[in-house]
């Protein structure tokens, strides 16, 4: 068996006491040099939006170059339900809505704030019949699409009940904003509550308007809600880059309304003649008016919610125990809206 001498044995320890120092050393430099990496950006806010005029502007201050994607990111979907389902599923982190869908998710979940009023619709939203259908007293029995929303069920509601009929007294068909023109071309339905870019298709199909928002202004408005658990510095800087993006937006419309319309026309599938039509019949709130509605002791919105969740309430759409109180947060706007 081999021997090993003590001085050996001593230059064996050195050599392992350099290793284990060598390890050591590089551990640390690792540690060091981790400490040195940079920090992962913070994540952008994930806004939903779903097929609507009204929320154009958004993807118009992208073209433009006022809405940065590290900043924003704007997350299209089919339809308001899924902008819903992602809402509550925390898939995305605020989104573009009506108020009245604004009001419904609210009770269901109250961590969520109103941070722009973004328009008003002046005859937006519109019932169109087809042609043989003469008035509102002529849907008894018929068969109207609509999408399933609080906003649509609303318009259908408030337009029977001018000709004295209610749900019992026709048949409602569910349709996406994809299936909408398709079942008005084939006759599947007699009438549908729609809006642009479906509504000039319908048209062109020989739909005619009986009913339009134009009558109930107050009750029909578009929102951007936020979730309001979220890191607070870091919501109030991504909210105020959507801010500035929206009105930067919304001041290119009003300035330069013939090049807006055709930048917006190829996502509308529409042309520019059209979109123009249809934006005269949307107001896009100012950040003065913002203020007004969001930052003021009360908030200004606040009746206007008011006044329409007791509509929604007589209709059935929303229970009257649903609070108003939770999507106005004053202090966040006084910090958006100075």
């Amino acid at each position: 068996m081999p021997v090993c001498s003590n001085s050996s044995r001593n230059n064996w320890r050195r050599r392992s006491g350099a290793r284990a120092l060598t390890g050591l050393l590089g551990v640390l430099l690792l540690i060091l040099l981790a400490g040195c990496e940079p920090a992962a950006p913070p994540p952008p806010l994930r806004l939903g939006t779903s097929p609507w005029l009204g929320s154009e502007p958004l993807f118009l201050a992208r073209d433009l170059g006022r809405l940065d994607p590290r900043e924003v990111t704007l997350v299209e979907l089919v339809d308001v339900g899924q902008v819903v389902s992602a809402l509550l599923d925390g898939a995305i982190d605020g989104a573009a809505v009506t108020l009245a869908e604004a009001l419904r998710i609210t009770a269901r979940d109250p961590n969520y704030r109103i941070v722009l009023v973004a328009d008003y619709c002046d005859g937006a939203d519109v019932l169109v019949a087809q042609a043989s259908v003469p008035n509102l007293a002529a849907l008894r029995g018929a068969r109207i699409g609509l999408e399933d929303t609080a906003l649509s069920a609303h318009v259908l509601k408030r337009a029977l009940q001018q000709a004295g009929l209610s749900l019992r007294d026709i048949h409602i068909r569910m349709l996406g904003p994809g299936e909408q023109a398709s079942a008005f071309a084939q006759r599947e339905i007699d009438a549908l509550v729609t809006y642009d870019p479906t509504l000039a298709r319908v048209r062109e199909l020989g739909g005619r308007v009986l009913f339009d928002t134009s009558s109930i202004p107050a009750e029909i408005s578009d929102v951007v809600i936020v979730r309001a658990d979220l890191e607070q510095d870091w919501l109030a800087r991504r909210t105020r880059a959507l801010l500035d993006g929206w009105f930067a937006a919304t001041a290119y419309l009003r300035d330069e309304p013939l090049d807006a319309a055709q930048r917006l026309a190829p996502r509308l599938q529409l042309d520019a003649a059209t979109v123009t039509a249809a934006l005269r019949k949307t107001v896009f709130p100012d950040r003065a008016a913002n203020g007004r509605h969001l930052a003021a002791t009360p908030p200004g919105y606040l009746a206007v919610a008011g006044q329409l969740k007791s509509t929604l309430v007589e209709t059935r759409e929303l229970d009257s125990s649903a609070a108003l109180t939770p999507l106005f947060d004053r202090r966040l706007a006084a910090a958006l809206y100075p």
